[in-house]
């Protein structure tokens, strides 16, 4: 584990390396890393190469350049959500425009292809241009969903897997390909995890937008209903509502300010959020059991670690205790 804290710092210190620049751009690039987030697309690439036996090669430039493509995604992802808090502090499009936070998110995915050019392994190279590309169209697809009103839960996890699982997925298989010593069955199986683990986040997520407040978040909590995006919660809660309707009443009512108020205890009552926390316990049970036959103790630990500490802040109880 000791090792692992030094390769996550070494990430850190080339962040700091690589966001140094002069002018406007280094005024934004201090303000967006003012507050560090907690690195965990770069931990988890860092973890799945160092758990299995063998010699990592481009590992921390990779874990640098997921942390670059996932603050660029924030910063784009806020412009178009009209957020105004990220980690407690104004947006970059809030504090500096949202011209300027356009071109900013660009640099920082330049900065992160600059970076993949270290890594000799082309297949490497490869799967980060894809995970760019599954970025853009899961924002896309969220957008389509929000704007026609259409979506399912089959659809629903098609967009939180190109949106948010799929950074997790590339994470845990850039790590293991990083391993100059991985199998195919233990890339396929880091693979596996980081995506049920990133579908876990994601529904953990959405719960978090209902249940926290912003100073417990750092960030605007319900947006998801301010700009019609159906997550989770409430695609449950349109499956458990029954015939009197009261979600249905509530969401075709378009009174942001009421959905807002009674969305949380409408969803508590019929069986959303109990239903939303099964659909989280099976992402978690399924993360578990794309890797049990690895057997990777110290990847493991850390895993319900983490998954607890969300699970908590969701709101989610006995995350784990179940499996």
């Amino acid at each position: 584990m000791h090792a692992q804290a030094a390769e996550l710092n070494r990430v850190r210190q080339l962040i700091r390396k690589e966001i140094l620049a002069d002018g406007l751009l280094g005024e934004m690039l201090a303000h967006c890393f003012e507050r560090s987030g907690k690195l965990l697309r770069p931990w988890f690439a860092i973890l799945s190469a160092r758990s299995i036996k063998g010699t990592a090669s481009g590992l921390i430039p990779t874990a640098t350049a997921l942390e670059l493509i996932h603050v660029a995604s924030l910063v784009h992802d806020d412009i178009m959500d009209k957020s105004t808090l990220r980690r407690g502090l104004p947006t970059v499009h809030t504090r500096f425009g949202a011209s300027e936070a356009l071109l900013l998110g660009d640099w920082l995915l330049a900065r992160a292809f600059e970076l993949m050019q270290q890594v000799e392994r082309e297949e490497m190279r490869t799967l980060f241009a894809r995970l760019t590309r599954e970025l853009c169209e899961g924002q896309l697809l969220e957008l389509e969903c929000s704007r026609s009103g259409s979506i399912n839960l089959s659809r629903y996890y098609r967009l939180i897997e190109l949106k948010t699982a799929s950074m997790f997925e590339a994470a845990c298989r850039l790590g293991a390909l990083a391993n100059l010593d991985s199998t195919s069955r233990e890339v396929e199986a880091l693979s596996g995890f980081g995506l049920k683990f990133g579908l876990f986040f994601q529904i953990a997520d959405d719960l978090m937008d209902l249940v926290s407040t912003e100073e417990e978040s750092g960030k605007d909590c319900g947006l998801d209903i301010s700009n019609q995006v159906r997550t989770m919660p409430v695609l449950k809660g349109l499956e458990l509502e029954g015939s009197r309707k009261p979600l249905s009443r509530l969401l075709e009512s378009q009174n942001a300010s009421r959905i807002q108020s009674e969305l949380p205890e409408i969803l508590q009552r019929i069986g959303a959020i109990e239903a939303t926390w099964m659909e989280a316990r099976t992402q978690v049970r399924s993360a578990l059991t794309e890797i049990e036959d690895l057997k990777l103790p110290e990847l493991l630990a850390c895993f319900e670690n983490v998954a607890r500490a969300i699970g908590q802040k969701a709101g989610i109880p006995q995350v784990l205790e179940k499996f």
